[in-house]
């Protein structure tokens, strides 16, 4: 979701950034003219020509923009990319998923397993990361796993390095690691849960940008961050 106002003057096809507010909405859809046309009941007009992106990790979609009378854009990617666009390249890869141990951590690491990408794996509870290694080793796939504190910057530092040196360059990050709360009104919630919960659910995830990301940059090579 980008964010910016656009002067009445200003024409569709010439979207000016700023940092006002949420008047534009970016989206990836499957059929960008179903999505387009069902977005006329709500005052866009008739999309303009949409053309096929030329080149980058969309190569090969559709894009187009809507405005309304007041100024609100709507954005549009449609369609899959073009054979051999570098999103698709996936084998060979490496991933670093946290909160891997089980559920959607888990099911990432599948998916990806599946296309190809070797698993740097890492959790707080080391049960489930040796029953990760296992089920990826009769698999026959590449993996390894890290107990990991995901609140824990200087852990990250640690582990980061560990993976990059010992198993190779990252690729991939995927910050998934996260908790939940419930049970109490909000004004009972002990201080120290809040800090708990954003220790993981927020500083996690800035502490595995910080971590990983600067050796992405180092590369120049393509990489990717997935925040859940």
């Amino acid at each position: 979701m980008l964010g910016y106002r656009a002067p009445a003057s200003e024409t569709a096809s010439a979207p000016r950034p700023c940092d006002v507010g949420f008047a534009h909405l970016a989206f990836l859809v499957d059929d960008i003219a179903a999505v387009a046309a069902s977005a006329q009941a709500y005052g866009f007009p008739c999309p303009p020509a949409m053309p096929r992106i030329a080149a980058g990790p969309h190569a090969g979609r559709h894009a187009t923009y809507l405005r309304d009378a007041e100024g609100f854009t709507l954005e549009l990617m449609g369609g899959r990319p073009a054979a051999g666009a570098s999103m698709q390249a996936l084998g060979g890869r490496i991933a670093f998923i946290s909160g891997a141990g089980g559920g959607l951590g888990a099911g990432i690491a599948r998916a990806l397993a599946a296309e190809g990408v070797a698993l740097a794996l890492a959790d707080l509870q080391p049960e489930l990361l040796r029953e990760r290694q296992a089920e990826f080793d009769r698999a026959g796939g590449r993996c390894r796993t890290w107990v990991l504190d995901v609140s824990d910057r200087r852990a990250w530092r640690d582990v980061a390095q560990d993976v990059e040196a010992s198993f190779g360059a990252v690729s991939i990050l995927v910050n998934n690691a996260g908790v939940g709360y419930v049970g109490a009104p909000a004004d009972q919630v002990p201080g120290e849960d809040y800090d708990w919960v954003m220790g993981v659910n927020v500083m996690g995830v800035v502490n595995g940008v910080l971590a990983f990301v600067p050796a992405m940059r180092a590369r120049g090579s393509e990489g990717h961050v997935v925040n859940v």
